[in-house]
């Protein structure tokens, strides 16, 4: 799909997010038969890593005019660009909070890898965590708090479920074959999405249960099978789209 890269589907799994043609964003949907519409014309500059608002009328993305990458946001209907932060350090994987107010962030400001997050009020980020950030975040049920998952590469971190409001770590897990995957929870927050290279050319697509973090297969391919960092829910939890890479980069259904 239109050499598909960065992809992000919403929480109720009816719209995909990509970085395609040209390097600026587009959308889809992925419940009826539509083509692609454009959503960005940066030029060179290019969008990536870039997710969607919960109700679906904003886009946060990460990109760069030569310098380190910052964070910008945009209206899906292509108003309203601006500029969210402004740093030498590189922001890496923005991800809305479940109330839309915020943006979590990961990024080297300071000098070591910690996830921040920054109000779309205004104001300067804030530091709410150490290590990688590359995740996903869930409101619980109740007024219960919010929990964010995170991955990463370090192997004192590994895969990690946070109580965003304590900043506990409810439980780590090491998982070999992560280094790029992000973490992705189902649409009633029960379980967590993660592609895991089992083989050099060989993904699979583990589910996670929320509670324990204890771990089962998914779906096991028969094929070589390269998938990029997601693995989005759709269908309502009943089908996964992935970023596959072969000799072009491109989304998979199924």
């Amino acid at each position: 799909t239109y050499g598909a890269s960065w992809t992000f589907a919403s929480r109720d799994g009816r719209t995909l997010l990509f970085s395609g043609r040209g390097r600026d964003l587009w959308t889809m949907p992925l419940d009826r038969p539509a083509k692609p519409t454009q959503i960005t014309a940066l030029g060179q500059r290019g969008a990536f890593h870039s997710s969607l608002s919960p109700d679906g009328t904003w886009v946060a993305f990460v990109s760069s005019d030569g310098g380190p990458s910052n964070i910008w946001l945009q209206h899906v209907d292509g108003s309203g660009l601006r500029q969210v932060t402004r740093d030498d350090a590189p922001a890496t994987w923005p991800v809305w909070s479940p109330d839309g107010q915020s943006i979590i962030f990961g990024s080297l400001r300071g000098g070591s890898p910690a996830m921040w997050r920054i109000r779309l009020s205004g104001g300067e980020p804030e530091r709410i965590g150490d290590g990688f950030f590359r995740g996903d975040l869930f409101e619980r049920a109740g007024g219960a708090g919010t929990l964010l998952v995170t991955s990463s590469q370090a192997q004192d971190e590994g895969l990690r479920l946070i109580d965003l409001s304590t900043g506990a770590v409810l439980w780590r897990k090491e998982v070999p074959g992560t280094s790029f995957a992000l973490p992705v929870f189902s649409p009633d927050g029960r379980s967590i999405s993660l592609p895991v290279q089992e083989q050099r050319d060989r993904d699979a697509i583990w589910v996670l249960d929320t509670a324990t973090g204890n771990a089962r297969v998914a779906v096991r391919f028969e094929e070589p099978f390269d998938m990029l960092f997601r693995a989005s829910w759709a269908d309502e939890g009943r089908a996964f789209v992935v970023n596959r890479r072969t000799e072009a980069s491109h989304v998979v259904l199924f």
